[in-house]
């Protein structure tokens, strides 16, 4: 990281099997669109000499970075909250040093779910918190935290029936925003998915929906920004008999070969759909039965988007639009369901036998209109 001109750095870029990038690759592959980004910078494994040499060099570089995350997820490796916070400041100083704007934060926590049965990694983060907070305090270095960062994969039995999982998730997503709400930090998703695992889930409708529902319920809750673990295509791996990944792009034989599974056009429709392509100010609401869930924003050219999910697998729901029209003009429905998606279990060969976009038609403004099962519905 601290020179372009390193070996170890220009062979990092240039091999496409190597599975770490190069911050050089990164920001220049058009991964980023331009924006600025949120950087994780290790603590635990790393020494802060290297981080301010990365600051350096992403300064030197002109590289547009929103924020800088320190951490590499410090509950799941039982490293003590004092200690952690005494590396954490030092490596906040080398980054204030070449960067006194920086904004900075953490720790990126492996998950922010508590269950009482599971002592692998969860744990109560409120102590863990407290006594991180109070080492920087000590150290005078209370500023350097300006947000609380966690990754959200919320089950990690991956042969467990997403009919019984997918409707849980909301419910666990929102005790964990409320735990961390109370410190009064913004809240950031730094990774998410279906399970930390490997799974046929992640590439079927039920890995789609839970996707598409945790970015807007985490954005309608409060949470400031959520980031999508898995935008590079990969193959399918297996865990426990059960074959899949965080991808959105699945990746074949040939270099550009790759195909698109269900989240992908998930994630699209949320993007291009429901919100503003072009960004801008979203004003929203949110409504959420066990089964249905529904959110609602006002865009940033005075238009009206509603989104709703349906977690019933067999059942469809009929939904009032009442309202939602001006004068009468006919209203925009797209949909994406197992009509347009069917995925083809096969081992590390597994595919989608049926691959098609989001479907879209036009339908009264003045009546109902019935949301398929298992399905996500933009409503424009």
């Amino acid at each position: 990281y601290a020179s372009s001109t390193d070996p170890w750095h220009r062979e990092r870029d240039r091999d496409p099997k190597v599975e770490q990038p190069g911050i050089d690759l990164v920001f220049r592959s058009g991964v980023t669109r331009g924006l600025p980004v949120m950087l994780p910078v290790p603590v635990f494994y790393d020494t802060p000499e290297n981080v301010g040499a990365l600051a350096d060099y992403v300064a030197k570089s002109r590289y547009p970075v929103q924020r800088w995350e320190l951490g590499e997820e410090p509950d799941g490796q039982r490293v003590d909250p004092r200690d952690f916070g005494a590396l954490y400041a030092q490596s906040a100083r080398a980054i204030r040093s070449k960067i006194p704007a920086a904004v900075m934060g953490g720790p990126s926590f492996v998950t922010a779910d508590v269950q009482p049965d599971d002592t692998t990694y969860r744990c109560d983060k409120s102590w863990w918190i407290r006594d991180f907070y109070k080492e920087l305090k000590r150290r005078g270095q209370t500023r350097d935290l300006r947000f609380l960062s966690f990754e959200w994969y919320p089950f990690d039995d991956v042969n467990g029936s997403e009919k019984i999982q997918l409707p849980q998730a909301s419910s666990m997503l929102e005790k964990a925003m409320s735990r961390l709400a109370k410190y009064g930090l913004p809240l950031v998703i730094g990774e998410f998915n279906y399970s930390v695992f490997p799974c046929r889930q992640e590439v079927d409708l039920a890995g789609a929906l839970l996707n598409a529902e945790t970015a807007a319920q985490f954005l309608c809750r409060g949470g400031h920004t959520a980031y999508y673990y898995g935008y590079e295509p990969n193959k399918l791996e297996q865990m426990a008999g059960s074959w899949g990944n965080q991808i959105m792009l699945l990746r074949g034989k040939g270099e550009i070969d790759e195909t698109p599974v269900a989240t992908f056009h998930a994630m699209r429709l949320v993007a291009r759909g429901w919100l503003d392509p072009n960004g801008g100010q979203h004003l929203e609401g949110i409504k959420e039965p066990s089964l249905v869930s529904a959110f609602a924003v006002k865009r940033p050219d005075g238009s009206r988007s509603l989104r709703v999910i349906n977690k019933d697998p067999k059942k469809a729901v009929n939904v009032s639009l009442s309202g939602m029209g001006k004068g009468k003009s006919p209203l925009c429905l797209t949909s994406y369901s197992c009509s347009e998606y069917a995925w083809q279990p096969d081992g590390s060969q597994g595919h989608p036998s049926r691959n098609l976009a989001a479907s879209t038609r036009s339908i009264p403004f003045d009546r109902s209109v019935s949301i398929p099962p298992w399905s996500i519905a933009v409503i424009r």
